[in-house]
């Protein structure tokens, strides 16, 4: 009887051996089958902009307010270039880089693209996306992280050709991340590229002043326009008895330009102004006479 119990206790412990083990190596199996899911660049690494052109022009593309999220989920980057340094032709392309995060998965392509045109009078344009020029470029790696490189190319001459009013120019395109084995769309991301035309360098350090224009007569031309190249059109909408100071309403001003010398003209009706100035302290101002 002894004997027969130490059997079965010994053929118990035998089959509780087995079973564990075979728990443990289904375990290991079920591991190795079940694959990791890889990372997703689209949440790991932001797309950035870079190598922005006017024409067949490099200009320096500086920092701006930085990226993030607008409320409908919009990815953006914010991002200025300096007005001195812009070509002095009538712009007619641009172009700009766009740097889209991609990895052995996921591929990248971009579709919708084109930008739109912000003026000082609050006008907006949309141009189209040039579809013949805009292409992927590279696939290019910064610290370990793999991006796709695409140039967009806007064209207009009607529109660019207006340069001294623009503010900013926004590229806008979708970025589509697509499993590279099937071709499945996996994300998709609406994004914008801010470019703000400046006039004064991320650090600050640039000296700016102000420049004021104003009539002391009614000459019968209505409204007067003056127009700064690089820094836009202000208007003329009233006469003063004296010289009214920067600053107030009715006269046309412009602010924050650096130090230097600038050429303007003005028209109204059938008057006309053309000449230079010179901006040396915070406020400059210059009567326009008949």
């Amino acid at each position: 009887m002894t004997n027969h119990l130490n059997f079965t206790n010994l053929k118990a412990k035998r089959l509780t051996y087995l079973l564990v083990v075979s728990l443990f190596l289904q375990s290991c199996n079920s591991d190795e089958e079940t694959p990791k899911e890889p990372n997703k660049p689209w949440v790991q690494n932001e797309i950035s902009p870079g190598n922005f052109t006017v024409n067949t022009g490099d200009v320096i593309l500086r920092p701006g307010s930085g990226s993030g999220y607008y409320s409908n989920g919009t990815f953006y980057t914010n991002n200025t270039v300096l007005r001195q340094e812009l070509p002095s032709s009538p712009f007619e392309y641009y172009t700009i880089r766009a740097y889209i995060p991609v990895n052995d998965t996921y591929g990248a392509r971009i579709s919708k693209f084109g930008a739109s045109l912000y003026y000082y009078n609050q006008n907006k344009e949309r141009i189209p996306g040039d579809f013949d020029q805009s292409r992927f470029i590279q696939f290019y790696n910064s610290g370990g992280v793999e991006y796709s490189v695409f140039e967009i190319v806007v064209r207009d001459i009607n529109l660019l050709a207006d340069r001294e009013n623009i503010e900013k120019v926004i590229f806008v395109f979708e970025a589509t991340h697509y499993n590279l084995s099937t071709e499945e769309i996996e994300n998709v991301e609406l994004v914008n590229l801010e470019v703000f035309l400046d006039t004064e360098s991320s650090g600050g350090s640039t000296s700016n002043g102000s420049v004021m224009f104003w009539v002391n007569q009614d000459y019968g031309c209505g409204t007067i326009d003056v127009t700064i190249p690089n820094f836009g059109t202000k208007t003329i909408t009233s006469f003063f008895g004296s010289n009214p100071g920067c600053g107030i309403d009715g006269s046309a001003n412009f602010s924050n330009m650096p130090l230097g010398t600038y050429n303007y003209s003005a028209s109204g009706g059938s008057c006309s102004w053309s000449n230079s100035f010179s901006i040396n302290s915070d406020c400059a101002t210059i009567q326009l006479t008949l």
